[in-house]
């Protein structure tokens, strides 16, 4: 077996894909086995054996059987079968897609769930139910075996690139079809090989290959702001990127991320489709699609998307074209003349949801985070109540425009000539002569649009483990981590453990006691978001360290560790520190319900609610700080005779019962009176009774665990 160490970066797009590495001593993008160098993300199940055929030759074989032949899998990664999107579009696919009912899950738990939606296919003459991440593994294979071919080694460290609006449980998916695709590889003597691999996002690896390109044309100012601008087949993402061009390695930091997982090229081929039938079935009215078999639905689809997505690529050239597909439906054939201007009008929403994204991307930059309504556009009213802004928002978008250097649009997309002008005057809107000339060159173009996410992966893989002789830079570049990782105390308060917006990887800690004597185990509940309360955040996992020496509450020491690794994948630990028993736990469905909507409602509900939330913290904290006062107050009581303590005792009941039943009706302020004179009132007591002053409460630095 070869001791090279070879990388490999892949770019595992929705509708294409497409992978670089090193070849005579630069990275390079290489060619798939028939040539191409990029590969559709397309996979055929042969119903009769147990062979898949990817790319090209799979979409000749769908002809055959389009309910065999998957395409646009990455759209449904992570996705419950009762997902809007999924609901909304799956009549338009060839194949079936099905829900896994799973034993005991009640409906309201069947709608919620991220892992329930399978494709059906016929294959090796059964009938099978795929999930997504299978399709996605199927891809991978491919690529890896050409990669294999191409290089004439075995690559044994690959970076894949994922969507950066893709939440955890998306992710981890995407890792388990990484698992499936590259464990058991062997090298071109049967020897096994053994594959590392990380994921990376879109953006961030399009900023890696702007940063080490243009660091090696030595023509860049030290620092500079750039906007990364991805609209792929099936995701946008669009993300604000600081970098440093120092002596010798270019650092980075995303800043800012926006995007939608819903929305890409796909979405431009099917305004093409759905003008192209409307025009055959108005030509043709004695044809009514309703009288047609699923069958001859699914072949004729089939061929016409094909056509569409050719047409949209050659409105990107001409500024007409057109479709001739003989024997579309009925042996009747399907004529459809498209001009560029129609295409532009008939996709104008489209292009409008791009846009705002972009806005939004400024705006989170400068620290007002965007409210979109239900069609994607910013709610301008919503976002400045619930950021408490009251300025212009566009002034903020045009502040932010003024400090971006750099623009790149990449994805295969961004190659329609309606994106690069409405981007261009976007950026140019409201700036004076003098400043147009200065930023004459904002956008610029690195490498090829459909290959510069996959030059990114195969530069940062080949930074980590460079190969012998290779020239290419490297660049360091850390991501963020949008919502905050908490665990739930005392009182129901979600206590960040990792903060939100901390650079990934990352590491914290912190110490906790018990909240009774006696306990001998605690339970530890992981939760993510940015609200005050546990049950307002979306909750990742739980899990109990049992084992703890029977000890008086607060005594015992429970260290909690949280890591955050570069995949984005959270790896908890608990030990108490006494005995030493631990338990450890990894979050592997982190955000598995947050869809891009449900990521945009977490950020509204944090602010909106900021004020309320500050209050229950606030509230809790007293009250928690009040039972510790009345803990510590009945732990010297009992140390008195019994003759002199029952009047003290039942002043303590007195303010126990206060706050197990009527403190919810107070707020902070009047709390912390309640709690000041209680103070005075029992040390004056107890002190009278013991003849001197009293103790001060216990553990005051340590939070209780629920």
């Amino acid at each position: 077996m070869s001791d090279k160490k070879v990388t490999l970066g892949i770019d595992l797009g929705t509708t294409y894909s497409c992978m670089a590495g090193v070849l005579q001593g630069k990275v390079q993008i290489i060619e798939n086995k028939e040539g191409d160098r990029t590969t559709p993300s397309v996979v055929y199940y042969k119903p009769n054996s147990p062979g898949v055929v990817v790319g090209n030759p799979a979409i000749q074989m769908a002809q055959e059987n389009p309910s065999q032949f998957i395409y646009e899998a990455k759209r449904m990664i992570a996705r419950g079968y009762y997902d809007k999107d999924i609901q909304a579009t799956m009549s338009k696919y060839p194949f079936k897609i099905k829900e896994i009912k799973t034993a005991n899950r009640t409906m309201e738990e069947r709608k919620v769930a991220s892992d329930n939606a399978a494709i059906e296919v016929k294959y090796d003459n059964k009938v099978k139910d795929l999930e997504v991440f299978e399709v996605s593994a199927a891809v991978l294979n491919y690529l890896y075996d050409s990669a294999q071919y191409r290089l004439g080694a075995s690559p044994n460290y690959v970076v894949v690139t994922v969507p950066a609006y893709f939440n955890d449980n998306a992710k981890k998916r995407t890792i388990t079809a990484m698992d499936i695709a590259f464990n058991g590889k062997v090298d071109e003597n049967n020897n096994p090989v053994k594959v590392e691999y990380k994921l990376l996002t879109e953006p961030t690896s399009a900023g890696i290959a702007y940063a080490v390109l243009t660091s090696q044309a030595k023509e860049v100012k030290d620092e500079q702001k750039v906007l990364i601008f991805d609209l792929g087949g099936g995701t946008f993402d669009v993300s604000f990127l600081s970098l440093y061009f120092g002596e010798s390695t270019p650092t980075g930091e995303v800043l800012a991320t926006d995007g939608d997982n819903y929305l890409g090229g796909a979405d431009f081929d099917n305004i093409i489709i759905k003008k192209a039938k409307e025009s055959f079935y108005r030509r043709n009215p004695s044809i009514n699609e309703n009288s047609l078999s699923p069958e001859e639905k699914q072949i004729a689809d089939m061929r016409l998307r094909q056509y569409a997505i050719k047409m949209k690529t050659e409105l990107s050239q001409d500024t007409m074209a057109e479709i001739n597909l003989e024997r579309f439906i009925a042996n009747t054939p399907l004529n459809f003349r498209m001009t560029r201007n129609a295409f532009e009008s008939a996709s104008r929403s489209l292009f409008d949801k791009l846009l705002e994204r972009v806005k939004g991307v400024l705006l989170s930059y400068r620290n007002v985070e965007p409210i979109y309504d239900d069609n994607g556009y910013i709610n301008v009213q919503e976002t400045m109540s619930r950021n408490k802004f009251s300025g212009n928002l566009n002034d903020v978008i045009q502040q932010a425009k003024l400090e971006i250097d750099k623009v790149i649009l990449v994805g295969g997309s961004s190659r329609i000539p309606k994106v690069q002008s409405m981007m261009k005057e976007f950026f140019k809107q409201g700036l004076s002569a003098n400043q147009l000339e200065a930023r004459k060159n904002v956008f610029v173009n690195p490498c090829n649009e459909d290959e510069a996410v996959a030059m990114g992966a195969g530069l940062l893989a080949n930074s980590i483990y460079p190969h012998d002789g290779s020239t290419d830079g490297t660049l360091i570049l850390s991501d963020i981590n949008p919502f905050a990782l908490n665990i739930d105390t005392q009182g129901n308060i979600a206590t960040p453990i990792i903060p939100a917006k901390q650079r990934i990887p990352c590491s914290n800690s912190q110490v906790f006691t018990t909240a009774e004597h006696n306990q001998t185990a605690v339970t530890i509940k992981i939760s993510q978001g940015n609200r005050a309360l546990t049950k307002d955040n979306v909750i990742l996992g739980d899990f109990t360290l049992s084992g703890i020496p029977p000890q008086p509450k607060g005594v015992p020491k429970i260290k909690v560790t949280y890591t955050l690794n570069d995949d984005n994948i959270l790896h908890v630990s608990a030990v108490d520190e006494g005995s030493k028993t631990q338990k450890e736990f990894t979050v592997t469905n982190m955000s598995s319900k947050l869809n891009s909507d449900d990521i945009e409602r977490m950020k509204a509900d944090a602010e909106k609610y900021k004020e309320y939330d500050a209050e229950i913290l606030e509230k809790r904290n007293s009250i928690n700080k009040f039972y510790a006062l009345i803990d510590s107050c009945e732990d010297q009581v009992s140390k008195l005779d019994e003759s002199v303590k029952a009047e003290v005792q039942a002043k303590i009941d007195e303010y126990r019962t206060f706050c197990d039943n009527e403190v919810d009706n107070y707020d902070s302020v009047a709390i912390k009176e309640k709690y000041a004179t209680a103070e005075k009132t029992l040390t004056e007591m107890i002190a009278g009774k013991m003849g001197g002053a009293a103790q001060g409460t216990s553990n005051p630095d340590v939070e209780e665990v629920l």
